[in-house]
């Protein structure tokens, strides 16, 4: 099995045993599921609890960057389930293959307990927190529908994945998958808070007149996404071999990096531009 595990991770997928394979996208999933719940717990003081476009005080800046608490924003708290279970649901899919959709259901089930134990703790009264009864209703919700979201995310990877080579996943060496967890989640954060703050802009939009300042904020909003998701953008393609096909695995991976760590630090310079933009902005959007 160790042998098996091996030759997925760093040789031919194509010759790998099912069961390890699965096995593999089992850990897989649920590295990747909790790397993104954990950017959008850490992003939703900053993104929910801050008054960032009516110009108010930065309430955010009054909670501890370290505080576990979704506070009541329950709905948050749901979408962040559903996009922590479709995202590695996609990848265990194009990991597993064969029965994606039953294996991402099983990768789920860790997920489930912990939603589970959240409910019964919640119902007997043993833990108290804000927007309990949200949060009750929202958990009964979320288990089925994370359940739903992996099993066909998990299909919907696993057919993807037929576009690519046998011995890849997602169209790069099984291995890469290991490693990009690390940028994965420190861009993650950004591309949650950005992301957040365009479609607050366009929720915003539909009660409010639309105009050219309107128009401002809404771009302004858009580009810091653009800043976050190209770098990975970049990295994929010289990791799929479109790009660099000429140059050793060496100067590859020092492109790479050095694409990861100057992006990361221009994105996190456009992002605080395009806040400071929008604090002086919007107070003009009537």
């Amino acid at each position: 099995m160790l042998l098996n595990g091996a030759q997925l991770v760093f040789g031919s997928v194509a010759e790998v045993n099912p069961m390890a394979r699965k096995i593999w996208a089992f850990l897989a999933f649920n590295i990747y599921a909790v790397l993104i719940l954990w950017s959008f717990q850490k992003t939703a003081a900053y993104v929910l609890d801050a008054e960032i476009l009516s110009g108010g005080e930065r309430i955010a800046e009054q909670l501890a960057a370290t505080d576990w608490s979704w506070r009541d924003h329950y709905i948050w708290r749901l979408l962040a389930a559903i996009v922590a279970t479709g995202l590695p649901a996609f990848l265990c899919g194009a990991i597993s293959r064969a029965s994606a959709g039953k294996t991402a259901i099983a990768a789920n089930v860790p997920g489930v307990l912990l939603w589970m134990v959240l409910l019964y703790l919640l119902a007997t009264g043993s833990t108290e927190i804000v927007g309990q009864t949200g949060f009750l209703v929202v958990g009964i919700i979320a288990i089925p529908a994370s359940c739903f979201t992996a099993y066909y995310a998990a299909e919907a990877g696993s057919e993807f994945q037929k576009r690519f080579a046998e011995d890849t996943v997602l169209g790069i060496r099984p291995w890469h998958w290991i490693w990009a967890a690390i940028p994965l989640y420190l861009y993650m954060f950004g591309i949650v808070f950005a992301t957040s703050m365009f479609a607050k802009v366009q929720l915003l939009s539909i009660v409010k007149e639309m105009s050219i300042v309107g128009s401002i904020v809404a771009v302004v909003a858009l580009v810091p996404i653009c800043f976050w998701i190209t770098p990975l953008k970049l990295c994929y393609d010289n990791l799929a071999g479109k790009n660099l096909k000429t140059k050793s695995a060496g100067v590859v991976a020092l492109i790479n990096t050095s694409i990861l760590v100057i992006g990361y630090f221009l994105a996190l310079v456009v992002q605080m531009l395009a806040t400071w933009l929008l604090l002086v902005i919007a107070p003009a959007w009537r």
